[in-house]
């Protein structure tokens, strides 16, 4: 034994002991008020404060929650958790789990993983910790804005036993998958001069504004006409009493993603690039093209989808010709974050190179031609 407790109460002692010599034949460092003749390599202490005090209650979940994923096979018969006195074991949590996804779903996503996995070790591909980190708190920030706050967050999840470190844990596992998925992909991209000139078709060849708005809407039909019209004056007044705070000084994006009634509120407000052929409410268009980059309009009516709009342009791209523009194309092809379409057409090549054999029939149904990229 390392330590021998000569001494217990607030003034225990722990005597030194020839096993507490550090390997250089000197004492470990010391505790504050404990001398060379009392000395404890600090595992030893920290094993012993354990014992005392007992596991901390988040590292212990953290353990247990380890021992859940990577070993399914221990104890079938353990109860995790009980609802209304009925137990739920760990053998019936992982058949409740196969049968809410589906197992051939679940397989589907694996197979999907692995694929992207073995293609990520081939190109020397990874996802930094830190990368996973910022977008997860980016992710968070948006869903306590959304919630109206980090202890209102904290309250929708808290009937479900789940605090906003576990919210967060789970934002990092999909996150981590999903952007090892997109480098590989954008890594798998073919920048020929065919998809270059698509990009400038669709972009340098016109003047195109971008475009950021928050929504406040109103019914159109459905109503009696005076209710009609008292929720459409409060779409605008709501919708003044933004451009007013924006004006002021508050931040145009977190305004949207708090009030935005629109699915914009996800990205800030943001809707991308606005030209000429674009399909738009012709009002909200000609707001566009007046404003400044930077300049925030007045409450702008659109009757076609019934709804407020306080419009921000954020950057006007002027017009370019082809020769000007391809090295800039060249390079927001390569790095711009490819969507679910192109994801699932690298992962299509990448089944179509691979060897994949699954030895129970009754699974085999994920590798069928049309399922690749299942999400």
């Amino acid at each position: 034994m390392g330590i021998v407790l000569a001494e217990l109460g607030a003034h225990a002692r722990i005597v030194k002991d020839p096993a507490l010599i550090s390997p250089s034949g000197g004492v470990e460092s010391l505790p504050v008020g404990l001398s060379p003749s009392t000395a404890l390599t600090l595992p030893t202490l920290a094993a012993f404060l354990w014992g005392c005090l007992g596991e901390p209650a988040r590292l212990r979940a953290e353990r247990e929650r380890s021992i859940l994923e990577n070993h399914p096979w221990t104890d079938p018969r353990q109860v995790l958790a009980e609802v209304n006195g009925q137990p739920i074991t760990r053998g019936e949590y992982y058949q409740r789990v196969l049968r809410k996804f589906g197992t051939r779903t679940v397989l589907s996503g694996i197979l999907k993983d692995e694929l992207f996995q073995q293609e990520a070790r081939r190109g020397g591909i990874t996802v930094p910790p830190e990368e996973v980190e910022a977008r997860s708190s980016e992710m968070m920030a948006d869903e306590i804005a959304r919630a109206g706050g980090e202890a209102e967050l904290r309250e929708i999840y808290r009937p479900e036993g789940l605090t906003l470190s576990d919210v967060r844990r789970d934002y990092a596992r999909d996150l981590e998958s999903h952007l090892l998925a997109g480098k590989v992909t954008r890594a798998m991209r073919s920048i020929d001069e065919a998809a270059l000139r698509r990009h400038y078709n669709q972009t340098y060849s016109r003047t195109r504004y971008r475009v950021r708005h928050i929504a406040y809407v109103y019914p159109l039909r459905g109503m009696p006409p005076e209710e009609l019209e008292r929720l459409k004056t409060l779409a605008r007044e709501k919708a003044l009493r933004t451009v007013k705070r924006v004006r002021e000084g508050a931040d145009f994006a977190q305004t949207a993603r708090q009030e935005s009634e629109d699915q914009s509120r996800e990205t800030g407000g943001d809707i991308g690039y606005v030209s000429e052929d674009t399909p738009m409410d012709p009002s909200m268009k000609n707001t566009v093209f007046r404003l400044e980059p930077g300049e925030v309009s007045e409450p702008v009516e659109n009757n076609l989808y019934g709804a407020y709009h306080v419009v921000q342009v954020t950057e006007i791209v002027p017009h370019q010709s082809y020769a000007e523009a391809e090295e800039r194309m060249r390079k927001e092809l390569t790095e711009r974050e490819p969507d679910l379409d192109e994801i699932r057409e690298a992962l299509n090549v990448l089944r179509a190179r691979a060897s994949i054999q699954v030895l129970d029939a009754l699974l085999e149904e994920p590798l069928e031609a049309g399922r690749a990229g299942e999400e």
